[in-house]
């Protein structure tokens, strides 16, 4: 089936044949499960009898080889009923002898990047006798003499009775795409099969569309969204893309250690820089990844050169040297480090403690364990606390995580918590700690590397209740969601039902996010497309191979809108929306503010509010009643940022937490009171009674007396004479007062001033402010 993009123009007639036919409906259908547009895609074959009336004269053999347009039940590719059958003839066995050759009716243009896919099979009963058949590929333009066009670079293997798909990308072409040949790169009669069958083939440009609706977009109100780079990768298009789509981003590996270090007292920032330049050229902000993990890390952290072990001494020192050195060079560039990276293996429940399931054979626990003294209960664990507090000193405005995999697991989930809850409390009473009110450990990096069949989206919803009751906000810090289960099969390629099986896990997966966004800071894709993933083999992304969106895509940008596509019914409270009616308040001061909460069935839960900052409780909880509440707070805390957090619980269940942010603010002193003095400009005479009547309103308090002080100042600014008196107040009711007193005989240069005073001692810069000065001359 040919598909057009729409900036193609083809101007021969070939391009009116093929929109009638694709009217007419000769074509195979897409499966209504997922008919979506695909700008990308260019040509797609599956060799069906609608296809053979049109297309059978754009394939032709080479003079070794014969090609039959044949049926059968399941015969094809994904179980479809048809393919192209190849066969040799004769005993020339040489590779491009025995090739299929697609001419394209039209070239692909030169100047792009294109995306080739195709699926070889060798069916054992017509290859008796040959064992390893080598390397399915292609040929772009007869090119068998250059390498460039030889496609993939390493042939490999085909095993029989099995499919094999071949997905390439070609060079960007500097001429145009006018034939594709199918062949086997070996030239030996055991290596090349006698008949073989190719299905699938997708042709496809290389671009991303960025007319497609914003994923950062969709979670504005929700968290930031992320994705991964490499020096390499950044070019205007990628750019575009990620502009676009993300608005923050983590090193893929520029910024592990042996990225950065690979000798000791050596640092080499280039490409780290590379990539923080990039982004705050961009507006993107960084999540740096990673300072302390066992992997990817030099030996000269923890290991002498015969590889035994550093004594602990040497170890902290290297760590806390590193730490400085690179959370040192990045401070005010990123705005999160994992500080320790996948530190737990090999438990098992109940955990009791955390330290008996950490990873032992890790370098860092291993030199830490080298001269720990046990009887003082030091471990090999002990590195973890203090690379957050080198980091912490090192860096102190950046938010510390630790980042983990299989996060969902029971007994991780649990030694995390215990360790990030007795870290954090340790720091309490560590005498480095200048701020009390703040956590060492802030977050937990969930990594959710994830299959379609495990772990289920229930496993994944219990960690992030569990992190939540340990007081620290989440980062889904890796996500991408492999399509099968581990150890697979693989799936390099998803046909349409497993796509949407793909997308409806991506759907409920995004559903749970929503629903503890108070709670979730940051969910960062690992990896751009299914093509630049690390497990790309199992098309763990919601962009495709040539970067086309997904039904993933679709999925993660409306996930309950998807799954009611697909009539599935979306998660309760999928449409839970929070308001407060000020977003403002005063420190100090008391402020009633009213949520407002409103879902389908939010009466079938217990919801509460609060003021919150950081995870703190700032104020009483709140029961919502029809789903209203009134958070009364008695005296606003100190100014800054905090948190009308609402809560809905099934039972004991915690089953959503959104916030709403509140700005806490001190008010300008001179706001405290309002004062209008008036008087008679007579009365400004040489040994004459001066008078005056203040007006005052009072912001702030409640009924307290206040005292009126009028005071003349000479022109060298000293105060020569004063009057007062003093008047109970309520709270915004203006009161009028009188003062004054004699003049002097010289009056010129005189000032007066009138303040008001709350029986504070005046010295008392903390008092309730005083008045605006007014002067008379």
């Amino acid at each position: 089936m040919l598909i057009k993009h729409k900036k193609l123009r083809y101007k021969s007639s070939f391009s009116l044949i093929m929109s009638i036919i694709m009217i007419l409906g000769i074509f195979s259908a897409v499966p209504v499960s997922a008919a979506r547009p695909n700008a990308n895609r260019l040509y797609m074959f599956t060799f069906t009898p609608a296809e053979k009336e049109v297309q059978e004269s754009w394939f032709s053999p080479s003079s070794a080889s014969e090609i039959t347009w044949i049926s059968g039940s399941g015969i094809g590719f994904n179980d479809d009923d048809y393919v192209l059958q190849g066969k040799h003839i004769g005993t020339d066995y040489t590779s491009a002898n025995n090739a299929i050759r697609l001419i394209l009716p039209e070239p692909l243009p030169a100047g792009q990047i294109y995306n080739i896919q195709v699926s070889f099979y060798v069916p054992s009963s017509y290859n008796q006798g040959k064992s390893t058949i080598t390397g399915p590929g292609i040929v772009l333009n007869g090119g068998y003499n250059n390498s460039a066009y030889r496609l993939p670079s390493s042939a490999g293997t085909i095993s029989m009775n099995t499919w094999k798909i071949v997905n390439v990308n070609t060079p960007r072409m500097t001429e145009n795409i006018w034939s594709i040949d199918f062949r086997f790169d070996t030239n030996t009669a055991a290596n090349h099969p006698d008949v073989w069958y190719i299905d699938n083939i997708v042709i496809s440009r290389l671009a991303w569309d960025i007319t497609i609706p914003s994923l950062a977009d969709a979670y504005k109100e929700n968290f930031l969204l992320g994705n991964i780079i490499s020096p390499n990768q950044i070019n205007t298009e990628t750019t575009n893309m990620f502009k676009h789509h993300y608005n923050v981003v983590t090193a893929e590996n520029h910024m592990k250690p042996s990225m950065i270090s690979n000798a000791k007292g050596v640092y080499n920032f280039s490409s780290a820089d590379s990539i923080i330049s990039w982004a705050q050229q961009n507006d993107i902000k960084v999540h740096g990844h990673t300072l302390v993990w066992h992997s990817q890390s030099p030996n000269w952290l923890y290991r002498n050169p015969d590889n035994t072990p550093l004594t602990r001494s040497e170890a902290r020192q290297n760590m806390q040297d590193y730490i400085n050195n690179v959370a040192g060079h990045f401070a005010g560039k990123v705005i999160s480090w994992d500080v320790v990276n996948e530190a737990f293996e090999g438990g098992s429940l109940p955990v009791t403690d955390w330290k008996a399931v950490t990873r032992k054979n890790s370098p860092w626990y291993l030199a830490y364990a080298n001269g720990a003294d046990t009887a003082k209960g030091e471990s090999g664990a002990d590195y973890i606390y203090d690379a957050f507090v080198f980091a912490r000193l090192a860096d102190p405005n950046a938010i510390l995580v630790y980042n983990d995999y299989n996060e969902t697991d029971a007994w991780k989930r649990e030694a995390m918590v215990l360790m990030v809850e007795d870290l954090n409390a340790k720091w309490l009473n560590d005498p480095r700690n200048t701020d009390p009110e703040r956590k060492l450990i802030e977050r937990i990096g969930m990594q959710s590397h994830h299959f379609t069949q495990y772990p289920p989206v229930s496993f994944v919803e219990a960690s992030i209740r569990r992190f939540i009751q340990a007081g620290v906000m989440i980062d889904v810090s890796e996500l991408d969601i492999g399509y099968g289960s581990y150890n697979g099969p693989t799936n390099q390629t998803l046909n349409d039902k497993q796509q949407v099986e793909q997308a409806i896990y991506y759907a409920r997966l995004f559903e749970i996010y929503k629903a503890y966004d108070a709670y979730i800071t940051r969910v960062t894709f690992w990896g751009q497309a299914d093509s630049l993933s690390w497990r790309s083999d199992y098309s763990p992304l919601v962009f495709d191979r040539a970067y086309a969106p997904k039904e993933a895509y679709y999925a993660v940008l409306d996930p309950s809108g998807y799954l009611m596509e697909k009539g599935i019914a979306p998660r309760s409270l999928h449409d839970l929306n929070i308001t407060i009616d000020t977003n403002t308040i005063t420190a100090g001061l008391p402020a009633n503010i009213t949520v407002k909460a409103t879902a389908a069935d939010l009466g079938n839960y217990n919801v509460i509010a609060y003021l919150d900052k950081d995870g703190k409780v700032c104020s009483d909880e709140f029961r919502l009643v029809n789903g209203t509440a009134q958070v009364v707070i008695p005296r606003a805390p100190e100014a800054g940022q905090y948190r009308i957090v609402v809560k809905a619980y099934s039972g004991s269940d915690l089953f959503a937490a959104k916030a709403v942010p509140v700005t806490i603010v001190d008010e300008p002193v001179e706001k405290d009171f309002t004062i209008n003095a008036t008087y008679e400009p007579a009365a400004l005479t040489a040994d004459k009674l001066f008078t005056a009547k203040v007006e005052v309103t009072r912001h702030k308090y409640e009924d307290s007396p206040v005292l009126l002080i009028v005071a003349l100042y000479n022109k060298d600014n000293r105060m020569i004479n004063v009057s007062y008196i003093s008047k109970n107040f309520e709270r915004g009711t203006p009161q009028t007062m009188a003062a004054g007193f004699r003049l002097p005989s010289d009056v010129e240069g005189h000032r007066v001033k009138f303040f008001v005073w709350d029986g504070s001692d005046m010295s008392d810069t903390s008092m309730t402010p005083l008045s605006d000065a007014i002067t008379v001359q």
